[in-house]
């Protein structure tokens, strides 16, 4: 079977099929004019990559499935923990997609709509990307998740580092001693 038959049989784009066969992934035959020819275990395979990455396994891991699909003394744990692993990763992103809904949700409930040029969406946005990095001379990155204390939804108690602003690491910072901070609270 040729590279477009295998598309039309997998539902994977040619392009693609050349880049994993690139990569190593798949490894068609030849025919005596030199074009990819497919049999029945290759298009396999392709139905296995091409459901792997739909469930967002990684090509690394794509490989690993397809090397224990091939072999027959493989044990099914082996399966299973893969799996296991790439279930732990989309509940992280789950997550992730989650914290960014509740956040665009929460931009748009803010925003009037109207015909006015003031926009609140555009504004924390612009606030955002300003506070993206540490205002002292250190310029590390500011992390909320790093936040000693959460007050509030939006409001944080920052580590030492600063009062105003908090910081992936207080140690990446030359200036990370506040006066301050003694006065805080």
């Amino acid at each position: 079977m040729n590279i477009g038959h295998a598309s039309t049989e997998t539902g994977l784009p040619v392009k693609t099929i050349r880049y994993y066969e690139d990569i190593g992934l798949v490894s068609p035959d030849r025919a005596a004019n030199g074009y990819r020819d497919f049999d029945a275990p290759q298009i396999a395979q392709l139905r296995l990559l091409a459901q792997a990455r739909l469930m967002g396994f990684s090509l690394e891991e794509c490989r690993t499935l397809l090397a224990l699909e091939a072999d027959p003394t493989r044990h099914s744990r082996d399966v299973r923990d893969l799996a296991q692993q790439n279930l732990v990763s989309v509940r992280e992103k789950i997550a992730n997609l989650k914290a960014l809904e509740a956040r665009l949700t929460d931009l748009v409930s803010k925003c009037h709509g109207n015909e006015a040029p003031d926009c609140a969406i555009l504004d924390e946005l612009s606030a955002s990307a300003s506070a993206s990095r540490c205002p002292r001379a250190c310029r590390a990155p500011l992390s909320a998740a790093k936040a000693t204390t959460k007050v509030s939804e939006n409001l944080f108690v920052p580590p030492r580092h600063h009062i105003t602003y908090w910081v992936s690491d207080p140690l990446l910072c030359a200036s990370r001693r506040d006066d301050a901070w003694d006065n805080w609270g």
